[in-house]
């Protein structure tokens, strides 16, 4: 089922089935029609805008950013939580969200601009939206991750595809295949690099009975199962500062258990971290001091676990927040 299908069935009184969430994304307040730059083609697409006047970054530390898929919104948050504010607004179907070394944000649109998906930037001190990339291939573009030497990743869900745009980001842009289904990839959503250098992926539907995987990849089209098993649709990834491994568990198939935060630690071994204060946890995020983040998407809030597990609601959000991303001063 593609992410539209799940997103009608989601948000349809009986809400019966998941949603894919998107990454986080930027802020901007729609007025008027926007031109927006495609460096990747050196072209002006002027169609139906999906942004408006961008206002300015903030500067200050440790500001949460938040994608609100349904509501179309990219939110920003103080360290503290509480009432957050639009950076950007009109981004329809707003998946995922990555800094670049330079502070600046990319995002992915999970909905098409004349037919194809799309990544934008957004400077590091604000102002208008560009088109990175636009292209048929970002087949419902979700988790964005950059590696250590400034590579762009893409998780496709649709697509059975992690993309890789090189760095520099020469015109004309064209990503290269990194993994695809022929690597055990199915609906790949989240990505995440650990300390090594080495990508990890989640596949909401992997593994041997469709209920979720992770995977890791060292190198183009060479992944181990990381695990396979124990998933519920598996979907956020985070590092806490000693390298263990968190990932959500975000929907109740009728043949997995319900929602969980799953912790993978260094010496091999699993736990779960948390069954408590959750409602359809997409994104993770973790700080400097090793609080969890997870967005609780069917509760339009942000919820923030201290390191031994005691849940509080961070903040709330617009409606059906997905991803999660922390820019630093």
């Amino acid at each position: 089922m593609n992410h539209d299908a799940f997103c009608r069935s989601f948000y349809s009184p009986r809400r019966r089935r998941f949603l894919f969430a998107a990454p986080i994304v930027l802020a901007l307040v729609a007025t008027h029609q926007l031109a927006l730059a495609q460096p990747g083609a050196g072209s002006l697409a002027t169609s139906e805008s999906h942004f408006d006047a961008a206002r300015t970054l903030p500067a200050a530390s440790s500001i949460f950013y938040v994608t609100d898929y349904q509501a179309g919104e990219i939110q920003y948050f103080p360290p503290s939580g509480g009432t957050g504010k639009v950076l950007a607004s009109m981004i329809i179907k707003a998946t995922g969200l990555a800094f670049d070394s330079a502070a600046t944000l990319y995002v992915a649109s999970d909905s098409s601009l004349n037919h194809e998906a799309t990544i934008y930037t957004i400077p590091a001190k604000g102002g208008s939206p560009s088109i990175f990339y636009q292209g048929s291939d970002l087949r419902e573009a979700h988790g964005l991750a950059f590696d250590s030497n400034g590579n762009l990743f893409v998780a496709t869900a649709s697509g059975q595809t992690v993309l890789e745009f090189m760095y520099p980001f020469t015109p004309p842009l064209r990503p290269v295949v990194y993994a695809d289904s022929t690597d055990q990839l199915r609906q790949p959503i989240s990505l995440a690099f650990d300390s090594s250098g080495v990508l990890y992926v989640s596949n909401a539907y992997g593994g041997p009975v469709s209920t979720g995987s992770v995977l890791t990849f060292t190198a183009p089209h060479t992944e181990t199962v990381l695990a396979d098993t124990g998933f519920c649709v598996a979907y956020g990834l985070a590092f806490d500062m000693s390298g263990n491994l968190y990932v959500s568990n975000a929907g109740t198939l009728k043949n997995c258990g319900g929602y969980s935060i799953e912790e993978f630690h260094t010496d091999g071994s699993r736990t779960t971290f948390t069954t408590s204060n959750l409602n359809k946890p997409l994104g993770l995020l973790i700080d400097a001091a090793n609080n969890v983040y997870v967005v609780n998407s069917k509760a339009n809030q942000i919820e923030k676990f201290s390191p031994s597990g005691t849940g509080t609601v961070f903040a709330n959000t617009a409606e059906a927040p997905h991803f999660l991303a922390l820019k630093a001063r």
